[in-house]
């Protein structure tokens, strides 16, 4: 009745396969065979949701997500890290979506925005430190652009910005 009997690192990823494994009579190397090439289609996807967005237009971030998932083998040494099954993969799924909802919430201070910047960031938080850094880098550079942009506008906004990066990592 133990989930993590290796310990807790990461846990997030794990969890999926053990749960997986209390209630179905699934070999986990049938789901790690195909959970690496589905991670690299999803990160493709926060590619271009997070770049589609931010520009206006969907070209833009076809052209991104083409360039990761297409060509992404020819620009480094760790092709093979696209289609293998890591955690730190599942965790950069929810990288860039988390700071585009941050950068929307900074820009229009809706709440669904930043709950749902929140929630990434404690996904991504509990499956990989990499990608929490570096949307913790995110949260941080957009903070310091809007208190030097305006910060009498954005200096509660940036406050709960704050508050859910102290919260995600407790």
């Amino acid at each position: 009745r133990v989930l993590f009997h290796d310990g807790i690192y990461p846990q997030g990823f794990h969890i999926v396969l053990a749960t997986l494994q209390k209630f179905a009579a699934i070999d986990a190397l049938y789901v790690l065979k195909y959970t690496g090439p589905f991670n690299g289609v999803l990160i493709s996807l926060s590619i271009y949701y997070f770049i589609s967005r931010l520009s206006g237009r969907s070209q833009p971030g076809m052209i991104g997500a083409l360039i990761y998932g297409v060509m992404g083998g020819f620009m480094s040494h760790e092709w093979v890290r696209q289609a293998s099954t890591n955690s730190q993969e599942f965790a950069l799924i929810f990288v860039l979506p988390a700071l585009y909802f941050f950068y929307q919430y900074i820009k229009e201070a809706k709440p669904f925005d930043l709950w749902t910047g929140a929630a990434a960031v404690c996904a991504a938080g509990l499956s990989h430190s990499l990608a929490f850094a570096f949307i913790g880098l995110g949260m941080g550079m957009l903070i310091l652009v809007s208190l030097v942009v305006n910060p009498k506008e954005y200096w509660r906004r940036t406050g709960n910005l704050c508050l859910v990066g102290v919260s995600s990592v407790v």
